[in-house]
C-alpha cells in the first residue's frame, strides 16, 4: 500500500488543500503553524476515520483538534495504491458519520470489506485495526516510546504471523480461553463469585439449612411443652382468681349495709352556696388590692417635650481627624520651611546676574586668565657657528682641489659634509618646536581675547580670584533656587492634600487654607456639642418608656382597687350588711363565710359515706350485690371440687395477689399462650423436610468434587499452553532481533549491536560495552527512539500481511537526534523507502539540507513538499 494524493477539503485549517505523495521517501517541509501535524493527522483520518461511538481518547482529541476552523462541514479524502494493482479513493465526513470507499477504475464499494466496529477502516488491507496501525505505521511528534503502551495488542498480532496464514488465533489466545473458561465455570477459590465458590456457598447453605431443620424440630418439642405449662398456669390464676372476687363481694355486700342504714330518706340535701365563692374572690381581690405607685416628677408629656426639643445625630466628624491634623501640621510646617528658606536668599552680584553667566563659564573664564603665556623653545647657541665652520671647510676643500692637494681637500669636502648634516639635524627640530610655539601662541592670544570680550560685554571683572568668588556665589544661588523650587513643591503638594481631605469631609477649600482648616476644627466642635445633645435622647425616650409604664400601672391599680370596692359593698347590700366603709364590710363577710364552712363539712362527710355506698353498690341496688355475692360462692365451690386437687402445685405463685393484679398475670399469661401458639403454628407451618435436606447436601458435596477435578484439568492444560507460549515468543524474538540488530550500528554509529527484544512487553534490551546490558527506554530519550523507531519498522514489516506493504507516517521523528546520528537514520530511511513508502514531515533545516541533497537524484520515486504558515482566518 502506499499513499498517492491527500486531499483536505474541509480539515482543521484547511480548505482544498491537497499533497501528492511520491512512492518512495517524501519530506514535508514546513515552519511552525504550517500545518505539519494537522497533514500527519489528515493522513490517519482519511485511511482509518474513527468509530462511530465509544471512541477511544486519543480519537476524541483527534476529532476536536481538528474540526475544521469557522465551517460546519468537515471532509478529508485519499487516493491509494494496494499490491494487487487497485486504485482506491476513500472520502470521510465526520459531521454526517458518512464513508465512501470506492474503486477509481471501476466504482465499486469496499466499505463492507474494510468495516470495524461500524466504519470502514482500511487499515485492514494491510491486516491491521486502527491501534495496531497507529502504534506501527502512524508516528505522531515525541510518541515514538508510545509502542510501549500498546505491547498487549501488538503481542498478539506478531503471534498470528508466527502461526500458519490460514490460522487466526494463538497460543496467548488459546492460554486467554483456557483462563476465561477457568474463570466461568471454576472461578477463584479465595474470592469472587465463580462457580466453585458458588456450589462451596450452596454446600456450606445446605449444611446450614440442614441444622437448621434439626433445629426447628427441637425448638416446636419445646414450644409445645411451653403451652400445656402456660395453660395449667392460667387455670391456676383464675381459680385464685375466682375465690379472691368470692372474698371481695363478700366484704362489699357487709360494707355497702352498714351504710345503707345511715340513709333511711336517700341522698343528703346540698345547702345554699350561691354567694361563697363570689364573697370569697371578693375579699381576695380586697385584701390583695394593689398600691397606687408615687408619680412625682416629669410627666410623661414633659419628657416628650424635651425628647421633640433635641437635635438630630450630626453627619460628620466630631473632631478633628488624625489624617487631617496630620496633613495640616505637615502643612504648616513644609509653610515655615518654605518661608524661612525664602527669606534666606543669598546676594548676587549685579554684574553677573545682568550679564546671564552661569558659575561653569565664569570658572571657565577665571582658568582661561590664568593660563600662562607659552615659552617660546631654547635655541641652539652653536648652530651659527657649525654652519660657518661647515662653509669655511668647504671652502678650503674647494681651494685645496683646485690646487691639486686632492686628499686633504677629500678630507676638509667630508667634514664640510658632516658639518651641514649635523647642522641640518639640529635645525630641523628648532624649526618644527619654533611652528608649534607660534601655533600655541596664537591659540592663547585668541582664546583670552576672546575670554576678555566675554568679560567686557558683561560687564565683568577680569580678575580669575573675583571671577571665582563670584562663580561660587552663583553656585550658591542655584543651590538655593534648587532648594527653594523643592521646598514650594513640597508645600503644594502638602497643601494639595490637606485640600482634599477637608473637601472629602464637606467642606469647601476655597481661600486660605489656614482659614478653611479652622473652620474644619469650628464645625467639629459645632457636631461634638450636637453629638452630646444628640446622645441625651436614648436617655430620655428610657426614662419616658419608664414613665409612661408606671403611670398606665398607677391607673390600672386605681382601677382594680374601685373595683374590688364596688364588689365588696355589692355582695354586703345582697346579704343585708351594713357598715361605715370598706374596713368595717370586710370582717361581717368573713363571718358570715365561716357559717357556711361548719354546714359544708357537715354536708361533705354525709356526701363521703354517700359516694363510698355508691361505689359499692356500683349502679346495682343492694339485693342485686347479694346475688352475685352468692353467684361468686356457688361458681368457686364447684372448681375447687372439679380441678383443685390436680393444680395444687401451680396455686402456689397467686397466693396472695389482689384481684387487678391476677386479671393482669391472667391477662398476660393468656397473651403468652397466644403467642407461643402462633409459633407454634409457624414452626409446624414452616418446618424444614430433613429428607429433602440431607439430599441437597449429598448432591452439594459432588458439585464441589466435580468443580475440583476441573480445576486441576484446566491448571494442568494452562501450563501445556504456556510452555507452547514460551515457544511462540522466542519465534517472535527471532523475527524482531535481526532485523533491529543489523540496523541499530548503522543508526548509533556502532555504538550499540547486539540487542534483546521481549515480545511480552516489546522492551527492548541493548548490549553496552563489555558484558552490561541496559534497557533502551532508560537510555537518553534520543537513542531510546531511535531504537524504538527501529522496532516499529520491523513490526510493519512482520505484521503486514503477506502481499502488502505498509507505508510509514512519520512526524519529527529525529528532533532529538544530534547531527551524525539524524543523518544515519534518515539515511536508513531513505534505504527503507526503496521497498515501502516513507512519509517524513519535519521543521528541521538539517533534515531539509539532507533532502535536498540526496532525494533530488530520482524525482520519480522521492520528491520534497514545501509547506508555508497556514494564515489566521478572517
Amino acid at each position: 500500500m502506499r499513499f498517492v494524493k491527500v486531499i483536505a477539503e474541509s480539515f482543521g485549517p484547511f480548505r482544498n488543500g491537497e499533497l501528492l505523495l511520491s512512492p518512495g521517501f517524501t519530506l514535508i517541509y514546513g515552519p511552525n503553524e504550517s500545518g505539519k501535524s494537522t497533514w500527519h493527522s489528515a493522513i490517519y483520518y482519511a485511511l482509518c476515520s474513527v468509530p462511530a461511538k465509544n471512541l477511544p481518547k486519543a480519537e476524541k482529541e483527534l476529532i476536536d483538534r481538528y474540526r475544521p476552523w469557522g465551517l460546519a462541514t468537515w471532509e478529508v479524502s485519499a487516493l491509494i495504491s494496494l499490491a494487487d494493482g487497485r486504485h482506491i479513493r476513500l472520502s470521510r465526513n465526520p459531521v454526517k458519520k458518512t464513508s465512501m470507499i470506492i474503486d477509481e477504475g471501476t466504482g465499486k464499494s469496499y466499505s463492507s470489506e474494510i468495516d470495524e466496529d461500524g466504519v470502514p477502516n482500511g487499515a485492514q488491507w494491510l491486516g491491521l485495526d486502527r491501534k495496531a496501525f497507529r502504534a506501527v505505521a502512524w508516528v505522531r511528534q515525541a510518541e515514538i516510546l508510545e509502542v510501549l503502551e500498546n505491547a498487549a495488542k501488538l503481542k498478539e498480532y506478531l503471534e498470528k504471523v508466527i502461526a500458519s496464514p490460514g490460522e487466526q488465533a494463538s497460543v496467548t489466545t488459546a492460554i486467554e480461553r483456557v483462563k476465561k473458561y477457568r474463570k466461568d465455570k471454576v472461578g477463584n477459590k479465595s474470592h469472587g463469585n465463580g462457580q466453585w465458590l458458588q456450589a462451596q456457598t450452596r454446600l456450606e447453605k445446605a449444611r446450614e439449612e440442614l441444622e437448621k431443620a434439626r433445629e426447628a424440630e427441637k425448638e416446636l418439642r419445646n414450644l409445645e411443652s411451653q403451652e400445656e405449662e402456660l395453660q395449667r398456669k392460667i387455670q391456676a390464676a383464675q381459680m385464685v382468681l375466682y375465690a379472691r372476687e368470692c372474698h371481695d363481694l363478700e366484704e362489699r355486700l357487709r360494707e355497702a349495709e352498714a351504710l345503707a342504714s345511715q340513709f333511711p330518706a336517700g341522698e343528703p340535701v346540698e345547702p345554699d352556696q350561691t354567694l361563697v365563692q363570689p364573697i370569697i374572690v371578693a375579699l381576695a381581690k380586697w385584701e390583695n388590692r394593689p398600691l397606687v405607685p408615687d408619680l412625682s416628677g416629669e410627666s410623661s408629656a414633659q419628657l416628650r417635650a424635651r425628647i421633640a426639643a433635641l437635635p438630630p445625630e450630626p453627619a460628620g466628624d466630631l473632631s478633628v481627624s488624625s489624617d487631617v491634623r496630620e496633613a495640616y501640621e505637615s502643612w504648616r510646617v513644609r509653610k515655615s520651611q518654605y518661608a524661612a528658606h525664602a527669606a534666606s536668599e543669598p546676594a548676587v552680584d549685579a554684574a553677573v546676574a545682568a550679564g546671564n553667566a552661569t558659575s561653569a563659564e565664569l570658572r571657565h573664564a577665571a582658568a582661561t586668565l590664568e593660563q600662562p603665556r607659552p615659552v617660546p623653545p631654547a635655541s641652539s647657541v652653536r648652530f651659527p657657528l657649525w654652519f660657518a665652520a661647515s662653509c669655511a671647510a668647504l671652502v678650503l676643500a674647494i681651494i685645496a682641489f683646485l690646487t691639486h692637494l686632492f686628499i686633504p681637500a677629500l678630507l676638509l669636502a667630508a667634514a664640510s659634509l658632516i658639518g651641514l648634516l649635523f647642522t641640518l639635524s639640529r635645525w630641523l627640530p628648532l624649526r618644527d618646536q619654533h611652528v608649534v610655539f607660534q601655533a600655541q601662541l596664537t591659540a592663547y592670544e585668541q582664546q583670552r581675547a576672546q575670554v576678555e570680550q566675554w568679560l567686557r560685554e558683561r560687564s565683568l571683572p577680569a580678575d580669575p580670584s573675583r571671577l571665582r568668588n563670584l562663580a561660587g556665589a552663583l553656585d550658591a544661588h542655584e543651590q538655593w533656587a534648587s532648594q527653594y523650587q523643592q521646598l514650594k513643591d513640597q508645600l503644594d503638594s502638602a497643601g494639595e492634600s490637606l485640600r482634599q481631605l477637608l473637601q472629602g469631609r464637606g467642606t469647601v477649600p476655597n481661600g486660605n487654607l489656614e482659614a478653611v482648616y479652622l473652620q474644619y476644627e469650628r464645625k467639629c466642635e459645632e457636631r461634638r456639642n450636637q453629638a452630646e445633645r444628640a446622645r441625651q435622647r436614648s436617655n430620655l425616650e428610657e426614662r419616658l418608656r419608664e414613665r409612661e409604664r408606671l403611670e398606665q400601672h398607677a391607673a390600672q391599680a386605681r382601677q382594680k382597687r374601685r373595683e374590688a370596692s364596688e364588689d365588696l359593698q355589692r355582695l354586703a347590700r345582697q346579704l343585708a350588711l351594713s357598715g361605715e366603709d370598706d374596713e368595717a364590710l370586710a370582717p361581717q363577710l368573713r363571718a358570715w363565710l365561716r357559717e357556711k364552712e361548719c354546714a359544708g363539712e357537715v354536708y361533705d362527710t354525709c356526701m363521703r359515706d354517700w359516694y363510698c355506698l355508691q361505689v359499692l353498690l356500683n349502679d346495682t341496688t343492694l339485693d342485686e350485690l347479694r346475688r352475685q355475692a352468692q353467684a361468686a360462692a356457688d361458681r368457686c365451690q364447684e372448681m375447687c371440687t372439679a380441678i383443685g386437687a390436680l393444680l395444687e402445685d401451680a396455686l402456689t405463685p397467686f397466693q396472695g395477689q389482689d384481684i387487678a393484679t391476677l386479671a393482669d398475670n391472667i391477662g398476660h399469661l393468656k397473651g403468652e399462650l397466644s403467642h407461643l401458639q402462633g409459633r407454634i403454628a409457624e414452626c409446624e407451618k414452616s418446618l424444614p423436610s430433613l429428607d429433602e435436606a440431607e439430599q441437597e447436601v449429598e448432591k452439594s458435596e459432588s458439585e464441589v468434587k466435580r468443580l475440583e477435578q476441573l480445576d486441576k484439568t484446566l491448571e494442568l492444560t494452562e501450563e501445556f499452553l504456556s510452555s507452547a507460549a514460551a515457544e511462540v515468543f522466542s519465534a517472535v524474538a527471532g523475527h524482531l532481533n535481526p532485523f533491529v540488530s543489523g540496523r541499530l550500528p548503522l543508526v548509533t554509529r556502532c555504538r550499540y549491536h547486539q540487542v534483546r527484544i521481549d515480545p511480552e512487553d516489546l522492551t527492548v534490551t541493548v548490549t553496552l560495552t563489555g558484558s552490561a546490558t541496559a534497557k533502551a527506554a532508560h537510555l537518553s530519550h534520543g537513542t531510546a527512539e531511535q531504537i524504538y523507531l527501529l522496532l516499529r519498522v520491523a513490526m510493519a514489516q512482520y505484521l503486514t500481511k503477506p502481499g502488502e506493504i505498509c507505508p510509514l507516517i512519520l512526524d519529527d521523528v529525529t528532533v532529538h537526534c544530534d547531527a551524525e546520528r539524524k543523518r544515519a537514520l534518515l539515511d536508513l530511511l531513505h534505504e527503507l523507502s526503496r521497498e515501502r513508502q516513507i512519509i517524513l514531515f519535519s521543521q528541521e533545516d538539517a533534515v531539509l539540507n539532507w533532502a535536498e541533497q540526496q532525494l533530488t537524484a530520482d524525482t520519480d520515486r522521492d520528491g520534497i513538499i514545501y509547506l508555508q504558515r497556514v494564515p489566521l482566518p478572517d
